[in-house]
């Protein structure tokens, strides 16, 4: 009997969102399996740009996270807007748009920063997150809103800030991602039962 390929995840995401997406894909194949879906293992793989994501020719489900662009946003907004709104475009038109997911970030900065410094990169945060709105108006991807879940549990709760750093962070957002994926992409994999058990992973 030949066995089923893997799905093939594609990320470009912060180095600390990794250890998120790794337990989506772990989620994923339980919920996968659980159902008895035709499916092996989510294979996950990580990429260095947008550029190199687009390129890539074989990948059945793509994650792209704001976080990465925090810096951009915070020296150059004008240039930052432009050049994501482009890059995502192209994204949109080399991939399947309904399998392409776009992270927001959380909107909470640490707490060592001044003053200054927090409200500028809550800005610089607040017109990312606004970005993803309009991007998945303009080209059809979905969006991942991380900023909104966890808005309702909370910074002091998870420990962490909007760099989704340590273990309750990387759960929560775990979850957050792989019932999306399951809602808005892997339709024909999944049942709904399943679809919706993860949503309390």
């Amino acid at each position: 009997m030949t066995a089923t390929p893997a799905i093939r995840l594609s990320a470009f995401v912060g180095p600390t969102e990794a250890p998120a997406v790794e337990d989506a894909a772990r989620r994923l194949t339980e919920a996968l399996a659980a159902a008895g879906a035709p499916a092996s293992a989510v294979q996950v793989e990580f990429v260095a740009s947008l550029g190199e994501l687009r390129d890539r020719a074989l990948t059945d489900v793509a994650i792209v996270s704001l976080l990465p662009e925090v810096e951009a946003a915070l020296r150059d907004w004008p240039a930052a807007e432009a050049r994501l709104m482009r890059k995502y475009a192209a994204l949109a038109r080399r991939l399947d748009a309904e399998l392409l997911f776009l992270c927001t970030v959380f909107r909470h900065a640490p707490t060592d920063l001044d003053e200054d410094a927090r409200i500028a990169l809550q800005i610089a945060i607040r017109r990312l997150d606004l970005l993803a709105v309009h991007v998945s108006h303009a080209t059809g991807l979905n969006v991942i809103d991380l900023d909104r879940a966890f808005a309702h549990v909370g910074a002091l709760s998870l420990e962490t800030d909007y760099r989704l750093t340590g273990e309750a962070a990387t759960e929560a957002a775990g979850a957050v991602i792989a019932a999306a994926v399951l809602e808005a992409g892997l339709e024909d994999r999944v049942s709904a039962p399943a679809a919706a058990g993860t949503n309390g992973a």
